[in-house]
């Protein structure tokens, strides 16, 4: 019986599939990825396992390289080599640690540089990296499958950095790899590998957009590329928040595309829309002043936002594009405080604020105050358009405002009368006298971070 029982627990336990090892695993990964680069869940179980083989390499003891090499590690090692996954955009920790093997491996110098080295050309583009007298300074039984990825026929890509990024965005596996991103992101915005891979595509089409010159511009957007660039731009990644770094860009690409003056406005331009949310980035008359081949794409998803009809303020259903309105005017007075349209829009809306805080009843003050619709109104406050001198007939209406509020705070309108007043005057100007007392408690906590120390004008 004892014997039985053991033969049938053996036979059990080899009817139990064994856990595939990594050489499965990643012969699994690299065929899905070859037979669809835009793969998510094959990208991510790549990098995965790159970093995994990396690491291994950098803690087998030096003397013991050439062993590992000729085994089974050694055979999945190269399987990762030769799949051409290097080509994927690397991610900013990725980059980080290719600089530091790429550090460890200079000179070939380091105790640990070819450690290193192996771990850093599971990173390098093929042909993107050479080691001057590679046979002589290589071990030997590394020299081979070194030369097969980095010097093919003894030779190296001549292309520079820009050259390859132009090629690769205009190759059908980067088209591919976006659509699928995009796809993806529509089913499940929530799906953090998705975005990320979504923001490294993003920052190459911005890259991209940087290095054709200009005169051919027109040409390479209305051609293989376009298709990419309007499902990126149109898929809601710039609702996403950004990072610092992309901030930073962005902060860039809007200085070369201020004012549209610049050699690479336009270039910079294309960038910068695919990271600013629709409704808060306009271009003033940009009918005029944008290339025709480029309007209907910007207008699609800018100009869209923003109100075509003559509807107030007060009805919910226009708030969300009146907020969006006010938000891209401030900032594009930010970026240009001398541009004329910009400043025309900003009066325009700030005679609408005033006018909305005039109209509504006392019971919906409150109410209005505690919505959205006050962060435009401190946003308007808060910006460099309320130093501007004010036109005459804003003067009269301002001046009719301080004249009610000079009839004290036990009117029923003075603290409409204030909200108002506030919008044309710089902050400090316009003084409450015992405001503790006389302002509501919802309106008394910003009325003093506002108005600050600075008196100016008081108000009985």
């Amino acid at each position: 019986w004892q014997t039985s029982h053991l033969e049938a627990s053996r036979s059990l336990q080899d009817s139990i599939p064994k856990p595939p090892d990594l050489g499965e695993i990643l012969s699994n990964a690299v065929q899905l990825y070859q037979r669809n680069s835009s793969n998510i869940s094959a990208i991510s179980q790549l990098r995965q396992i790159r970093k995994q083989i990396a690491d291994f390499w950098l803690n087998i003891p030096t003397e013991n390289l050439e062993t590992a090499y000729k085994s089974a590690d050694g055979k999945s090692y190269k399987v990762l080599l030769a799949s051409g996954f290097q080509k994927q955009a690397m991610m900013e920790d990725e980059q980080i640690f290719l600089q530091q093997l790429t550090q460890i491996s200079k000179g070939l110098v380091h105790p640990k540089s070819v450690n290193a080295l192996l771990g850093a050309m599971l990173y390098f583009p093929p042909g993107t990296m050479r080691i001057p007298e590679a046979r002589n300074r290589l071990p030997q039984w590394l020299i081979e499958d070194y030369e097969q990825v980095f010097e093919p026929e003894a030779t190296v890509k001549s292309e520079s950095s820009s050259e390859l990024l132009a090629k690769y965005i205009q190759s059908p596996q980067f088209a591919n790899q976006l659509l699928g991103c995009v796809n993806l992101y529509r089913i499940d915005p929530s799906d953090e590998s998705v975005v990320l891979e979504l923001r490294q595509i993003r920052k190459q089409l911005a890259d991209f957009w940087l290095i054709v010159p200009s005169q051919q511009l027109q040409t390479v957007y209305q051609g293989a590329v376009r298709k990419g660039y309007q499902a990126i731009l149109s898929c809601g990644l710039q609702a996403e928040s950004m990072t610092e770094a992309e901030q930073n860009f962005l902060q860039q690409l809007t200085e070369i595309s201020k004012g549209l003056v610049h050699p690479q406005a336009i270039s910079a331009l294309l960038g910068a829309m695919l990271y600013f949310v629709p409704g808060k980035m306009r271009v003033p008359d940009a009918r005029t002043r944008l290339p025709q081949w480029l309007i209907e794409d910007y207008e699609k998803v800018f100009e869209s936002a923003f109100p075509q009809t003559e509807q107030t303020v007060a009805k919910q259903d226009y708030m969300p594009q009146f907020l969006n309105q006010l938000t891209a005017a401030v900032n594009l007075y930010e970026i240009d405080p001398t541009a004329e349209l910009v400043i025309a829009d900003l009066r325009s809306i700030r005679k609408q604020i005033a006018d909305l805080w005039l109209s509504v009843s006392g019971e919906q003050l409150e109410l209005l105050y505690r919505s959205d619709f006050s962060k435009g109104y401190k946003a308007m406050l808060g910006s460099g358009f309320i130093n501007e001198p004010l036109t005459e007939t804003e003067r009269e209406f301002f001046n009719s405002l301080v004249a009610e509020l000079g009839k004290g705070f036990g009117t029923p309108q003075a603290v409409h009368n204030l909200l108002a007043a506030m919008l044309f005057c710089r902050a400090g100007q316009l003084r409450v006298e015992d405001a503790n007392t006389c302002l509501p408690s919802w309106l008394l906590a910003d009325y003093e971070q506002l108005v600050g120390s600075a008196i100016e004008l008081a108000v009985k």
